[in-house]
């Protein structure tokens, strides 16, 4: 039923899977939308899997099957990222506006980590792992959608 509102109106109503956008979505912005949060949930479950791969001895006498898995979580990522671009160039101007504000977050927040932190690895704390910068950026990028969704609502 959901599917149908959103193919009869020029405005969509939003269905559970379109979290990051102010306002209503046009259908083209429901389905871009929706075709990037399926390729960034094919692109964890593909990274989660590798890494339980190549942390396990079932390939480690296969060198090529081991950069296999290691690249596909990388193909995977790039197909998000595409259709996370296409998302962007089809959206409207405030939708867009929010979404860049929302980059720019969180990659400053994932620069501020990254530059500050061995500071305080001289202080005696751990060594930071470099999945926590990325998810740290991914913070920062839906906290910021939620301060545009917010600000322009």
């Amino acid at each position: 039923m959901v599917h149908e509102e959103i193919e009869s109106s020029p405005v969509a109503a939003r269905p559970w899977w379109s979290f990051g956008c102010a306002g209503d979505m046009t259908a083209t912005d429901v389905r871009n939308l929706g075709r990037f949060n399926l390729w960034a949930l094919i692109w964890a479950l593909v990274f989660v899997v590798a890494a339980f791969a190549l942390r396990s001895d079932w390939a480690s006498h296969l060198p090529s099957v081991r950069l296999a898995v290691a690249c596909a979580p990388l193909i995977a990522a790039f197909r998000a990222l595409g259709a996370y671009r296409t998302f962007l160039r089809s959206a409207d101007e405030l939708l867009r506006k929010i979404h860049l504000e929302a980059i720019a977050l969180g990659f400053a927040v994932g620069f501020v980590l990254a530059t500050g932190w061995p500071i305080f690895e001289r202080l005696g704390a751990p060594p930071l792992e470099t999945a926590l910068i990325g998810t740290a950026m991914v913070f920062g990028w839906s906290f910021g959608i939620g301060l545009g969704r917010r600000r322009y609502a």
